[in-house]
């Protein structure tokens, strides 16, 4: 991982949100989030620990790791959230998380940012995963692209074993598995045209 940090060139923040009591894996994350950052001069972690019984802003469930650019000391929100300890295959996910933001270019394709620009709605993209599945930091990593590209676009991704409420609430049966708001689910690590057409069809 700290060689594709390497790569890294603007400043990146990673804005914890945790509860005082009642998150198993939110210390396990704050760990997990300094080490990473002390791969990079320009990552920085910040927490925000709220009391038992709070939702964290914008986000349902803890730990949540909220990814954002820094221009010049103002943070910039893209709507790249993952939510749950990022281990295994998710530590992946993190890594491509932080470079996507930091990067400016989202990495598109021409073709897809121009469609992209059609939306007149915004569209929340959720990504279930688990820390074994090879396959989910590339449904990951599309989700969190599309949400630098587009500022109606926002993406959570989910370390699901941990949230037994969304295994039930979504019928998530296998990983990756992507739900574009409440309609369109899509199983498996689908072309970025897919998803493109996914969100168009949900904006309209």
């Amino acid at each position: 991982m700290a060689g594709r940090l390497a790569g890294l060139t603007r400043p990146v923040r990673l804005a914890l949100y945790t509860r005082a009591d009642g998150c198993d894996t939110c210390a396990d994350t704050q760990a997990i989030l300094d080490e990473v950052a002390g791969l990079s001069p320009h990552l920085s972690v910040e927490r925000h620990d709220h009391p038992a019984g709070e939702v964290a802003p914008g986000v349902e469930h803890v730990p949540a790791i909220v990814v954002l650019r820094d221009v010049d000391g103002a943070l910039v929100d893209h709507g790249v959230r993952l939510v749950g300890a990022p281990v295994g295959h998710e530590l992946t996910s993190l890594a491509d998380a932080i470079l996507i933001v930091g990067g400016g270019d989202p990495g598109l394709s021409a073709d897809s940012q121009a469609r992209l620009t059609a939306l007149s709605q915004p569209v929340h993209l959720q990504v279930f995963s688990t820390p074994t599945c090879v396959y989910c930091p590339r449904a990951v990593a599309l989700a969190h692209r599309l949400a630098v590209a587009s500022p109606l676009i926002s993406a959570t991704a989910y370390s699901v074993i941990e949230f037994p409420d969304l295994i039930r609430r979504h019928r998530v049966t296998g990983v990756p598995k992507i739900v574009v708001d409440t309609g369109v689910e899509l199983l498996g690590a689908q072309p970025e045209a897919v998803l493109v057409d996914a969100v168009l069809h949900a904006s309209n």
